[in-house]
């Protein structure tokens, strides 16, 4: 694995996206992509990605997302995404937790928490999410392919009124030996509530401490 050229960088960049949310009033669909198998990452790895996001819904557009993510503990881990295009601005926080690991025929089962500010003209709001998924390595001849589903369901806030939201997320990621550290991800996420559905890829790297 490469090793991060600046050892503070996801804590700086993580006290800068926070500013950013401070400074943004609480407009959001959850435009965000999740783009995570349930591989939990080890407590000295960052990984850092890019992926363009295509969304239908009540309008549509594309935004291209920049992720942030890090490794805390054993099974747990951070992420943090920022987003920007057809949305004018949105900012991801979420974490994971993966008690059940990915063993022989036993998927990887866990829960991914999430909160999202975003600005889209002159509206804004907010969600929080709480999202079940679970997710399978296998192995081929090339590499590893790691399909997972997730149920995000959740609450947004919009100007003062509330109401439920919710999605189903299937997607996978794919290490190909030969790329490595980078690997990809293809992601499609079905409205069916409050939410919007999209189609997104994306290509991640992989640091070490």
């Amino acid at each position: 694995m490469q090793k991060c050229i600046f050892r503070p960088c996801f804590y700086f960049t993580s006290l800068f996206l926070v500013f950013l949310m401070l400074l943004s009033a609480p407009s959001s669909h959850a435009y965000q992509t999740i783009l995570e198998a349930g591989e939990p990452l080890d407590t000295k790895e960052y990984h850092l990605g890019f992926a363009p996001q295509f969304y239908t819904g009540d309008f549509s557009g594309t935004n291209g997302v920049f992720y942030l993510r890090k490794g805390l503990s054993t099974g747990r881990d951070v992420s943090i995404q920022l987003g920007t295009g057809g949305v004018d601005f949105f900012t991801t926080l979420s974490t994971r937790w993966i008690p059940i690991p990915d063993l022989a025929n036993q998927p990887a089962l866990g829960l991914r928490f999430d909160v999202t500010l975003s600005r889209d003209e002159s509206l804004s709001s907010g969600v929080f999410r709480i999202a079940p998924f679970a997710s399978k390595q296998f192995s081929t001849s090339s590499g590893v392919i790691e399909p997972y589903a997730y149920l995000p369901l959740g609450m947004r806030v919009v100007e003062g009124s509330y109401n439920s939201t919710s999605q189903l997320v299937f997607g996978s990621k794919v290490k190909v030996e030969e790329l490595l550290p980078a690997y990809f991800y293809a992601e499609m996420g079905l409205n069916m509530k409050n939410s919007l559905s999209y189609f997104s890829i994306g290509l991640f790297s992989t640091f070490t401490d």
